[in-house]
């Protein structure tokens, strides 16, 4: 059977690093992005990379529907 640590990693790690771990350095209100804040532009950057992640990880997952239907296909057992 093959790792899921790559799943979890893309899944979980990296989106919680990118929301709580790099809040020390995105704390800050200069300079603005189209008007907001650089916090909240941020944060709402941090929803299209968290999805990205997601589907990463979707796609890595061994488990996942559409790796099953491939090995099932090639014959290959889990």
């Amino acid at each position: 059977m093959k790792s899921r640590i790559p799943t979890v990693f893309f899944g979980l790690v990296i989106p919680l690093f990118l929301i709580l771990g790099c809040f020390s350095f995105y704390n800050t209100i200069e300079p603005r992005i189209f008007g907001f804040p650089f916090i909240y532009a941020w944060i709402f950057s941090c929803f299209a990379m968290s999805s990205l992640c997601m589907f990463i990880a979707w796609k890595l997952d061994p488990l996942s529907d559409a790796n099953r239907k491939k090995r099932a296909e090639s014959g290959d057992k889990e």
